[in-house]
């Protein structure tokens, strides 16, 4: 059995809402503007807003049942009902046409590492875009209907958790792909790239009962260790429900149908951290977002909805969680030069790192696919420099250099 840890009655997760009792779709959050969407239409709202972290909500946009919806640099990405598709304004109150990829979306994904989105399907395409959403290119994944996709520079993990569901690992960009389904075994639900480099995939075996397995991969996906083995009482996903997996360190938090789990020591050991949160079992938390300071989590009926099914949130610092310094990121920011920029011939990459540690150094296209690997493998503390020759055409590229713990990308361009 998960054994839930004494805590203080206050600690708990909190309602927000919104004021629903239809399907909640999706929902995403960006400088400070939370977007819940309703996949109904009978709903009175398709679209709801919030700018007081849920507290309270207004009608943001009504076009149709919402079916995903997702932040941009600046603004957001909503696709409704019939394949139509809408770019917002980043206060989330302007929404505008734009060009719809031609398929029905059923989660979109946003790697702000190089401002690469992905949008997985119901017709089991994998796209990908490079101008936030204004044109689309299929990465060629062989599946049914699509369920979650995750990705943090060069490596993407996307599946299908249906009935013969698949996980496929590309560690280029989207050029390759390989299955992992075979030695992550169960039908995957979910998948997260961390910033340390590991590869996270969450799978269920069997239906009513089911149970979750969490694995994790530190080599690429080239081997998994199973990191809830021996854990008890660890719910399934339903088929179509997407599982949602988060790690920074040694805190690892994931949902197993209607749980909340969290472990604060790698994996050893877990405990269930539902204190505040609906008690069903109709609905499982389907989606989960951190954004400063707290974790927000969706709890979806399965069949028929009903109230208190919505968005949840709790500080992240009741879970063990520790969010990442602005300072620390500046600094990892500044260790990365590229000289000279723009560049019409051979490019210097000098990175400086505190201290020693393993560094992946590489060159990528417009599309995110790689062209060029400067360097895999451990870095003594200190600076070194790398040259990129440069023999490709004209245009921007991307530089990315990843470390345990960040991920830092650059622009380069190259001149005729």
């Amino acid at each position: 059995m998960i054994a839930l840890a004494a805590i203080p009655a206050r600690a708990q997760w909190s309602y927000l809402g919104p004021p629903s009792t239809a399907y909640h779709s999706d929902f995403t959050e960006s400088g400070g503007v939370l977007l819940m969407g309703i996949d109904k239409t009978s709903a009175p709202v398709d679209l709801y807003r919030s700018t007081d972290g849920g507290l309270t909500w207004e009608t943001a946009f009504n076009s149709g049942s919402v079916r995903a919806i997702t932040p941009l640099a600046d603004g957001f990405l909503l696709q409704v009902g019939g394949k139509e598709s809408y770019r917002g304004n980043a206060s989330g109150t302007t929404w505008n046409k734009v060009a719809d990829p031609g398929y029905n979306v059923t989660r979109y994904f946003y790697d702000r590492t190089n401002s690469r989105l992905y949008a997985v399907t119901q017709r089991g395409a994998l796209l990908a875009s490079t101008d936030e959403g204004e044109s689309w290119t299929s990465l060629g994944v062989s599946s049914q209907d699509l369920t979650f996709v995750h990705a943090r520079g060069d490596v993407i993990i996307t599946g299908y958790n249906g009935t013969f569901g698949a996980a496929h690992l590309s560690t280029d960009g989207g050029q390759t792909w390989t299955s992992v389904s075979s030695t992550a075994t169960g039908t995957p639900s979910g998948g997260l790239v961390a910033s340390d480099g590991s590869i996270y995939l969450q799978t269920t075996t069997g239906f009513f009962p089911s149970s979750s397995t969490l694995w994790r991969s530190r080599d690429n996906g080239a081997t998994w260790t199973n990191l809830t083995e021996g854990t008890a009482d660890l719910g399934g996903i339903s088929l179509l429900m997407q599982s949602v997996i988060h790690a920074e360190g040694p805190t690892i938090l994931f949902n197993a149908n209607n749980k909340i789990v969290v472990s604060t020591d790698d994996g050893a050991s877990w405990s269930a951290r539902n204190e505040g949160v609906l008690a069903s079992s109709n609905g499982s938390v389907t989606q989960l977002a951190i954004r400063d300071g707290y974790v927000y989590a969706l709890f979806q009926a399965y069949v028929e909805p009903g109230t208190n099914f919505g968005l949840y949130r709790r500080p992240l610092s009741e879970l063990g969680f520790v969010p990442a310094s602005v300072e620390a990121e500046q600094r990892a920011a500044a260790s990365l030069k590229i000289t000279p920029n723009p560049a019409r011939g051979a490019a210097s990459v000098t990175l400086s790192l505190d201290r020693a540690e393993e560094a992946r150094i590489s060159i990528h296209d417009p599309l995110g696919r790689q062209v060029a690997l400067l360097h895999q493998g451990r870095l003594a503390a200190g600076t070194h420099v790398f040259t990129w020759d440069g023999d490709f055409p004209a245009g921007l590229y991307m530089v990315s250099v990843q470390t345990a713990g960040r991920l830092v990308t650059r622009p380069l361009l190259r001149d005729e």
